[in-house]
C-alpha cells in the first residue's frame, strides 16, 4: 500500500483532481493474502463473511478519512456496492 503526502495547497491540493501530484509515493504497508481453499466449508464460511463485510476508506479513524470531492463521490458508489451484497 502506498500514499502520496499532501505538500502545499498549490502542489497538491485535495479539491482539484485535475491536478497530477508530483510528491514521492511512499510504501507504508504490504498486504499478503494466503491461499485459501475455496471449496472447504471453512473457505465458504470465509468467502460469506467476507462478502458481508464492509471494507472502505470510511471505516476508518475520522483524522484518516479521504478528502476531496472524488472521494466524496466515491463514498457513494462504495455504499451502493454494500447494499448490492447485503454488506450495508
Amino acid at each position: 500500500m502506498q500514499l502520496q503526502p499532501f505538500v502545499s495547497e498549490i502542489l497538491t491540493p485535495i479539491e482539484d483532481a485535475s491536478v497530477n501530484w508530483s510528491s514521492p509515493y511512499t510504501t507504508v504497508a504490504r498486504l499478503t493474502l494466503p491461499q485459501q481453499d475455496t471449496a472447504s466449508a471453512k473457505g465458504q464460511a470465509l468467502c460469506k463473511k467476507a462478502e458481508a463485510s464492509v471494507f472502505d476508506p470510511w471505516e476508518a479513524l475520522a483524522a484518516h478519512r479521504p478528502l476531496g470531492d472524488v472521494q466524496r463521490a466515491r463514498k457513494v458508489v462504495y455504499f451502493v456496492s454494500q447494499q448490492g451484497r447485503g454488506a450495508a
